[in-house]
């Protein structure tokens, strides 16, 4: 945990679950966020895709490791980061990283933010640092990754957005490990807005 800055981690079970739009949602209520997408590399040889549907980013890492910071990148149309920065987080940064060099990547690039409050999105941090809040977005199959397996105890907020509008209750039975934190379901507007307030509530205490 940093002294100076609060910093909010948001992970996914699986790809595609909400991580951005749920940062995005913290970024609106939080106001004068940083905001940082991290994607690591898992493959170092071969710089596989996380995702296992590659896009050109991980392949084409030359070094240890990449920070993507500047304007015409972070946005560009329909991009995760062109999100976060729409939301408001300024500045908005991308790290690319070979997974042995996460944390020295992150150390370098948090000295570096100058915010009250950083907004992260990825799985890789709370496993290399311990982040004030730690909130992971379930897949509503069911489905998780092994990076999401391995920073489970970390987590301290699950949430749901319920494209489908599945049943609250089906989801979570689907669930293939135990919910023994607080779940809010963020397409419900009363749900919402207790999850909003309950971080609002966590940082005032820190």
């Amino acid at each position: 945990m940093n002294n100076d800055k609060i910093i909010i981690c948001v992970t996914g079970a699986s790809s595609n679950s909400g991580k951005t739009t749920t940062a995005c949602m913290l970024i609106e209520r939080l106001k004068n966020c940083a905001a940082l997408k991290t994607v690591t590399v898992t493959n170092e040889e071969k710089h596989s895709c996380p995702k296992g549907k590659p896009c050109g980013v991980c392949e084409s890492l030359c070094s240890n490791w990449d920070l993507y910071e500047d304007i015409e990148t972070i946005t560009k149309e329909g991009t995760d980061t062109a999100k976060l920065y729409n939301a408001g987080a300024r500045p908005t940064l991308w790290l690319v990283t070979k997974i042995d060099y996460l944390k020295e990547a992150f150390l370098e690039i948090l000295a570096k933010i100058d915010n009250h409050i950083l907004i992260i999105e990825g799985n890789g941090v709370p496993s290399i640092y311990k982040c004030d809040i730690n909130i992971m977005v379930l897949s509503t199959n069911g489905l998780i990754k092994k990076s999401a397996y391995k920073i489970l105890k970390y987590i301290d907020f699950f949430v749901i957005l319920d494209k489908n509008r599945k049943s609250i209750d089906d989801i979570i039975k689907n669930q293939p490990f135990e919910l023994n934190k607080p779940i809010y379901c963020l397409d419900d507007s009363k749900d919402r807005e207790k999850f909003l307030n309950n971080i609002e509530e966590k940082i005032n205490g820190k």
